[in-house]
């Protein structure tokens, strides 16, 4: 700075004005120096943020009568739920049993809550996941997929739905001419 003056030199400037996170705020008054790419920032460059709930559903079915997991299948489905929930350790996973119409409402309720906790069990047992994560709830006969007592219905409804939920916070997107809510070309 020029002691007569009181005028910065332009040397001095142009250091001041970089902006090495390209977030819109100069260096100088910039507060968070490594703020995401294309994040919505307040004053001193700070990236505002959201919390997302994703959630990820699997269904898996059971033969009559049986709260085991004898399927191929149902096996490679609880991979697929273990593997989300150990991306995502803050997941909550709420296991639902269910039960086709044969037997008495009590013994459907009873059936549908071992199937629940056989799941959770396994999920336990096999891939390292914790009772505090899995939450196990079971309504019988309720909420069948499909109406009715036919063989269709029946196995349709022999099942435990898998709801693995996560909040994530993430930055908000900067509005920008190219920004879309969602793909304008599919």
């Amino acid at each position: 700075m020029s002691q007569k003056t009181g005028i910065t030199s332009y040397h001095q400037q142009i250091l001041d004005i970089h902006d090495d996170d390209l977030d819109g705020v100069i260096n100088e008054r910039d507060h968070c120096l490594n703020t995401p790419v294309g994040a919505s920032v307040n004053n001193v460059g700070c990236p505002q943020w959201e919390t997302v709930l994703n959630q990820y559903a699997q269904t898996i079915f059971f033969s009559r009568d049986s709260s085991s997991l004898s399927d191929p299948k149902a096996q490679k489905v609880l991979q697929e739920i273990a593997s989300v929930v150990i991306d995502n350790p803050q997941s909550t996973i709420i296991l639902t049993g269910y039960s086709s119409q044969p037997a008495s409402d009590d013994y459907n309720l009873k059936l549908s809550q071992r199937r629940a906790e056989h799941v959770q069990q396994q999920l336990i047992q096999n891939f390292g996941l914790s009772t505090d994560q899995i939450k196990v709830r079971w309504k019988g006969e309720q909420n069948p997929i499909k109406s009715g007592n036919t063989p269709q219905a029946n196995q349709a409804n022999r099942r435990v739905t898998a709801l693995v939920i996560n909040e994530q916070n993430r930055p908000i997107k900067k509005w920008s001419a190219q920004t879309f809510p969602q793909p304008v070309f599919q």
